[in-house]
């Protein structure tokens, strides 16, 4: 009898800890970041989970980062948490290139203002979307510039 109810006692000391980081690890999955699971102790189920738990917290980060950036908070810097951190080295490269991007459309935006339409946003090392904005704000200078220089 005792024999059984230290077997069930540990037995739940183990299980619940172990479905708690489940539990955890399925709703992180999800995208769910609200959940803590670290566990007091110094056994292997309390280091897996303090393990799981910094698995938690940087994505916490990250998705704080990510809220600041489309929220159009480009200063914000992105660090990558290591050589294997790929997210953090693409969340790394969006932010330099949103950056660069608002520094692009500024520097239009102020020349355009101060009557110097000759100026042209560098599309060079921009892909994609990105380019095709500035190279899209270029052509409209240009559609404003060429009317106006006729015209003089």
């Amino acid at each position: 009898l005792v024999g059984v109810t230290l077997a069930l006692l540990l037995a739940r000391a183990i299980v619940e800890p172990v479905r708690r980081m489940r539990d955890a690890a399925r709703a992180l999955a999800r995208g769910d970041v609200s959940r803590d699971v670290a566990m007091a102790g110094r056994d292997e189920i309390a280091e897996l989970s303090t393990a799981l738990q910094e698995v938690v917290d940087a994505e916490r980060a990250m998705s704080a980062a990510a809220a600041r950036l489309a929220a159009g908070d480009t200063t914000t810097p992105f660090r990558a948490r290591g050589a294997d951190d790929a997210l953090g080295r693409a969340f790394e490269t969006l932010g330099a290139t949103l950056e660069r991007l608002v520094g692009e459309t500024r520097t239009l935006v102020t020349a355009a203002r101060a009557g110097r339409l000759a100026e042209r946003g560098d599309a060079e090392g921009l892909a994609g979307a990105y380019r095709e904005l500035v190279d899209g704000l270029n052509a409209t200078l240009d559609a404003m510039a060429t009317p106006i220089a006729e015209a003089r």
